[in-house]
């Protein structure tokens, strides 16, 4: 199953080119230490706010910021030729493609929904969630990772990042939406966090994710600290057990980042040893590191990460550096997309402004993409805008 994400995206070959905002607290980003709020957020409560960098570090009006996400969306939701990845089956049944692989992904159905839950795109988010509720989801209660086009399953096996984003989307659409309105999400959603406890999904000492049930390793790109301290508060019957996920979670990318490069391997044992090398799926680490940053504020050594990070890409080019590296930082594949500068840009969360503001300003200047690798950084391109903009809510 390795490479799930990076045959979706480009195969190991070259990339193509290129709610409100507001802060999280404290002072912005200017000063040495990164922006937002230097306090760790009480556990169950609101962030102070979200802080939307585009304003609040390169200068650009709401407006702007709110034109260029609704157009990237209109382009990848409703879209025509070679725009879309999300396509209507029937009436009330929706899915999202891979198009380079010509299936549909648990992983691309449940970043939909995370999306359409943000933007308040209900009729899609219920389109998708019948689509993989009816056709996807087996016994167990976890989520086929593969299907065919015509809605058949290709492969039974649980991919466990769809199931977390499936769980924090309907989480969310029972905050933001209620649960009267046709479909009780906080049942789905306690549902599917209980079977990913119980059918394979985490490892149980330590807690941590698996890469699916029966593999005795993790993946780093699959660890979400934020999604796992949220759910302590939702999933009460699991709730000691999301403490300890969030817990380890945090720890874990110490050990599975390098400590020169930051870059983080696709395959990772349960202690966070790496096996491998940096690929298409963790392209998606500093996504899943800068969100915790952002909203829990939890663990200083995030912002290490950033910086180390940051110089790495820096020292690379942000417009030349590749799509594969060892860890030590060899580059094997030249070439990134819009999905892996925009995931690059949220290390901006953790960085001075000056820092920041050439990640951002690449990730503002990228094009939504298209062709034949639009879904993969598509929807990265899509949730990181989400998280910089300000938009990604919690819906307390």
């Amino acid at each position: 199953m390795g490479g799930r994400a990076g045959s979706g995206a480009r195969g190991g070959g070259g990339g193509s080119g290129s709610g409100s905002g507001g802060t999280s607290g404290g002072s912005g980003p200017g000063g040495t230490s990164g922006g937002g709020s230097t306090d760790a957020r009480a556990a169950c409560t609101a962030p102070a706010g979200y802080r939307n960098l585009f304003v609040e570090i390169l200068g650009k009006t709401q407006a702007e910021v709110d034109t260029k996400l609704e157009a990237a969306v209109a382009q990848l939701f409703h879209g025509t030729g070679d725009q879309p990845i999300y396509y209507e089956l029937d009436a009330d049944e929706a899915y999202v493609t891979d198009i380079a692989n010509n299936d549909i992904r648990s992983e691309g159905q449940s970043y939909g929904m995370l999306i359409a839950v943000m933007l308040d795109m209900k009729p899609e988010f219920d389109k998708l969630w019948k689509f993989a509720a009816t056709r996807m989801r087996q016994a167990t209660g976890l989520f086929a990772w593969q299907l065919n086009t015509d809605g058949t399953v290709k492969s039974k096996y649980a991919a466990p990042d769809g199931e977390e984003y499936f769980a924090m989307a309907l989480m969310l659409a029972s905050r933001h939406w209620g649960d009267d309105t046709g479909t009780n999400y906080a049942n789905e959603a306690k549902a599917v966090m209980n079977a990913m406890v119980n059918a394979g999904d985490f490892n149980k000492s330590p807690a941590v994710v698996t890469f699916g049930p029966g593999n005795d390793f993790s993946d780093a790109s699959y660890v979400l600290p934020l999604f796992y301290s949220e759910w302590a508060c939702f999933d009460t019957a699991n709730a000691a057990f999301w403490n300890s996920a969030t817990t380890y979670g945090r720890t874990f990318f110490q050990k599975a980042t390098d400590a020169t490069t930051g870059l983080a391997p696709e395959h990772s044992g349960f202690d966070g040893s790496p096996q491998g090398d940096y690929g298409p799926d963790a392209w998606r680490v500093p996504m899943n590191i800068m969100m915790d940053y952002n909203l829990n504020h939890a663990d200083p050594w995030q912002a290490t990460y950033a910086a180390r990070m940051a110089a790495f890409w820096t020292k690379e080019g942000l417009t030349s550096y590749g799509n594969r590296y060892t860890l030590s930082g060899s580059k094997t594949a030249d070439g990134h997309g819009q999905g892996q500068t925009s995931v690059n840009a949220m290390l901006a969360f953790a960085l001075p402004a000056e820092e920041a503001k050439p990640f951002l300003q690449a990730a503002w200047d990228a094009s939504t993409p298209t062709g034949m690798y639009r879904y993969y950084d598509g929807c990265l391109y899509l949730l990181s805008m989400l998280h910089m903009t300000g938009k990604f809510n919690l819906f307390y």
